[in-house]
This record gives C-alpha cells, sequence and structure tokens, in this order.
C-alpha cells in the first residue's frame, strides 16, 4: 500500500476521513463479514509502519491518533531513535532529523541488520489517522526491494500474538521473534476475537504475501464456542493454509491462570480444543504444517502480568527467543 510515496507496511486499506486516512490493517470487505470485535481490533494500527526514503536531512510527518490515545516509534533502519505519545484524538505533527551518531558507525556495522540504514520506520501501536507529510522539497521514495527484509513471517492470533502485555509494542514477541530471524512481520492479531472466520482464512491464504505463518487459533474460542463448531472452522483453515505448503506453525494455548484451576470450566476445555488442534496438525502434516505446544513457548509463569493471561516484556522476550528456536531453520 503506498500513498504520498510512503509505504503503508501491514496497511491493507486506506480509508479517506476528510484531512487524511484511517489505516486498515485488514481488508475493509473482509471486516465486514467477522465478528464485530475483530473489525474494531483490525482497525488499530499496531504493528503498522510508514516506511520511505529521502535525501533531505529533515522530514515532517502529520498524524492524529484516533479516538484512543497510543504511541509512535522512530526507527532509521533498525536503530530506534524517538518516542512519541498521543492523547486520545490528538493531531501531532512529529519532525525527524536525520541522526548524526550513525555517520560514525562503520558500514560493517549494518551486515546483518534487517533494513537499509536510510530507511526511516514510523511504527504506530494504537489507532492512527495519516494527515500528511513534508519532505522540505526533497524527493521522498518508498524502500527499494532490497533495502527491507527478503522474507516476511505472518503472524495471527488473540492479544497475546497482538502485543498485549508489552510496555511497548515493539517488545512484542512477535517483533522480537522477527528480529531474530532477521525478517519482515505481519501482526494479525485481533485481540479477544480471533475466531478463525472463513473470510480471514480466504484472505491470508489467497491475498496476503508470506513465507512462514505463525497461528493461535484457540485462545479466543475457548471460552463462547463449543468444540464441534471450532473443529469445523478449524477443519476449513487447516485445509487452506496446508494447500499452499508453506511452513505454517500451529500452537495450542499458551499456559494461563485457567491451567491452575481444574474448577473452572475452562479448564478442560482448553485441552478438547488443544487436542482438535493436534490432530489437525497430524492430520494436515504433509502440508507443511508445524505443531508447537504453547507450554514450549511459554515455559513459566513469570513470564506473565498480574492477569494472569497476558505476557510480560520479560515474557515476550523469551517467547520470542523460544519460537526462533522452532522457526529459525525454516526462514
Amino acid at each position: 500500500m503506498v500513498k504520498d510515496n510512503i509505504y503503508f507496511h501491514n496497511v491493507c486499506e486506506l480509508e479517506e476521513v476528510g484531512s487524511g486516512v484511517k489505516l486498515h490493517r485488514f481488508p475493509i470487505e473482509v471486516e465486514k463479514n467477522i465478528n464485530l470485535w475483530a473489525r474494531e481490533r483490525s482497525r488499530w494500527s499496531c504493528g503498522c509502519e510508514l516506511r520511505f526514503v529521502t535525501d533531505g536531512d529533515m522530514v515532517e510527518i502529520t498524524l492524529t491518533s484516533n479516538g484512543y490515545a497510543g504511541d509512535v516509534q522512530i526507527f532509521y533502519g533498525d536503530y530506534p531513535l524517538e518516542y512519541h505519545n498521543f492523547n486520545a484524538d490528538e493531531r501531532k505533527t512529529i519532525i525527524l532529523s536525520r541522526p548524526k551518531g550513525l555517520k560514525d558507525v562503520t558500514d560493517n556495522w549494518y551486515e546483518n541488520n534487517r533494513f537499509n540504514k536510510n530507511v526511516w520506520r514510523v511504527y504506530l501501536h494504537g489507532r492512527f489517522i495519516y494527515n500528511s507529510i513534508d519532505s522540505f522539497g526533497y524527493d521522498i521514495r518508498p524502500p527499494h526491494k532490497e533495502e527491507v527484509p527478503e522474507k516476511t513471517l505472518l503472524t495471527w492470533g488473540s492479544s497475546i500474538t497482538h502485543g498485549a502485555g508489552a510496555m511497548y509494542h515493539q517488545n512484542a514477541y512477535v517483533n522480537q521473534l522477527a528480529r531474530r530471524l532477521g525478517c519482515d512481520v505481519l501482526i494479525k492479531g485481533t485481540g479477544g476475537s480471533c475466531h478463525c472466520e472463513k473470510e480471514i482464512v480466504d484472505w491470508i491464504c489467497d491475498d496476503l504475501n508470506w513465507d512462514t505463518a505463525l497461528i493461535e487459533p484457540a485462545t479466543n474460542m475457548y471460552e463462547g464456542f463449543e468444540p464441534d463448531e471450532f473443529e469445523r472452522r478449524t477443519e476449513y483453515m487447516f485445509l487452506r493454509l496446508s494447500e499452499i505448503q508453506k511452513p505454517t506453525f500451529v500452537t495450542t494455548v499458551y499456559p494461563n491462570s485457567t491451567f491452575f484451576k481444574p474448577t473452572r470450566p475452562e479448564y478442560e476445555k482448553i485441552k478438547i480444543f488443544d487436542e482438535i488442534v493436534r490432530e489437525k496438525c497430524k492430520k494436515y502434516s504433509k502440508g507443511k504444517m508445524i505443531l508447537v505446544e504453547g507450554r514450549e513457548i511459554l515455559t513459566d509463569t513469570e513470564y506473565l502480568t498480574a492477569d494472569g493471561i497476558h505476557p510480560n516484556d520479560y515474557g515476550h522476550f523469551m517467547m520470542g527467543n523460544n519460537w526462533y528456536e522452532k522457526i529459525k531453520k525454516y526462514m
């Protein structure tokens, strides 16, 4: 997605709203056919980036937080530069100045980086409207293919995959994992609302460009759905994903407080849902489907925040490391 010679990464559609454009992580036509909360979550810009290259030493970019507080992190290549907080519905112009300190870093330091050192990356967390960019008359362009990672990891799942629990969204395990793998990442998590709808499955399989996928299907479905409906939806999901013959990692539910409360009705249900995932992975294993147990990724309760569900920053970091060991040979 390109506008004003900016590449909008992890964005599928730009919706005109007068003074700018809203960023949609899912196509609007897909949003219309999924559950309400997933529609709302798909409009959160979490993991969306505005990427561009310019010869000028200064750029002004104007953004508006859409209904909620949010934050923006600026990267120069792989290097964090600035962090900006937005209040709800706040419009703000951010001035980007080329960092002088990196000029003293030898070119050898850049050899293992994911991004070319001249790529500006405006990383969003929250709901945002892009308003405008001013490069002060200097040319601006989207990054070239060789200036960004060659391969892409797709991530789809619950709020954990969406990045919940991390103090800064860049600390989310999917970002930690992508950095370790040296790849790009498409974050398609929908907190509290990943219900494995057919429309999302078809979009992922038919329209998105990715090399390896990480899927967390059960976490948002063991409450509110019966096993037969979960099995019906995931049967279609596994079938479609297996047809495209790309490495697809599917995890059982990550451990949470329910795992330690046998009196809760969800305690046994999680076991049933996890077994369905195991059976489907085995059935479609010839389609490059790889099962990973959630307990092998989130291995300790100290990884969790006080809500007993979401990982803290340390947990996200360790989950990223654990996933790296599972996926590295496939990327």
